[in-house]
């Protein structure tokens, strides 16, 4: 009887701390689970956040090709302007030759004028 009661008691011990044992693994598993879900959570919040700065990189990497294309075209824009300000130069130049060469013939023109019309008083008198 002292056997079975022992038994019993033995039995009732291992059963209570099986129990103990079920009762932490539940709240262990139920820990892990709810650091799984948040871990989860967290998990997807930085991937959302990941794909929104990889739009905005795409965005920002467009407007850097948009910009060196306006760059590009302003280069182009400020080398025509160069070339037709040194072309506009070489006629402004060519056109100045031009005037004193003429101013000169004009010159020469009003002097023999001038002299002519004393050949023409002259003979006049």
């Amino acid at each position: 009887m002292i056997g079975t009661l022992l038994s019993f008691a033995v039995g009732g011990a291992t059963g209570y701390i099986i129990k103990d044992k079920l009762s932490s693994g539940d709240n262990n598993q139920s820990k892990n689970r709810t650091e799984i879900n948040e871990i989860f959570s967290e998990n997807e919040k930085i991937a959302r956040r990941n794909k929104e700065l990889e739009r905005e990189n795409e965005d920002l990497l467009a407007e850097i090709a948009k910009l060196r294309r306006q760059a590009k075209e302003q280069d182009v824009d400020s080398d025509d302007m160069e070339d037709a300000l040194d072309s506009a130069k070489r006629e402004i130049k060519t056109l100045r030759q031009q005037n004193e060469t003429i101013s000169a013939k004009l010159k020469e023109y009003k002097m023999a004028c001038e002299v002519l019309e004393r050949q023409i008083e002259s003979l006049k008198k």
